[in-house]
């Protein structure tokens, strides 16, 4: 977009599932049924039904610990609309998850993977 002179920008919401409602503990409980539904036995051999619930665990968690308000996100969307030099990338979260998330890219990776 840039020969266009169009700046692009990412505005990029942490976990706000909780605010938007698109999922819920029990939808994603029969999304991740389905899915080991329509495994083939060979998948499902492979992934293990403990280690597939510990995943669909995590997911549901995330629809009860995230943000409960969208007010964050629609700052970050206007300040990179109405900015004349608008960052590359709005990491909308806490200043905990945006520490995680620097800690996670810039340290090496047996480090950052264990934060």
């Amino acid at each position: 977009m840039k020969p266009w002179g169009v700046t692009v920008c990412v505005v990029e919401p942490a976990n706000f599932i909780v605010a938007t409602g698109i999922y819920t503990p029990e939808s994603v409980r029969k999304i991740g049924d389905k899915l080991w539904n329509e495994a083939t036995d060979e998948i499902r051999k492979d992934y293990g039904k403990d280690s597939f619930e510990a995943q669909v665990d995590i997911m549901s968690k995330y629809c009860i610990e995230g943000y409960r308000g969208m007010d964050w996100v629609v700052d970050a969307i206007e300040a990179a609309v109405m900015s004349e030099k608008p960052q590359q990338r709005y990491l909308v979260c806490d200043w905990k998850v945006k520490l995680k998330t620097m800690a996670r890219v810039h340290l090496p990776s047996c480090i950052g993977e264990n934060i």
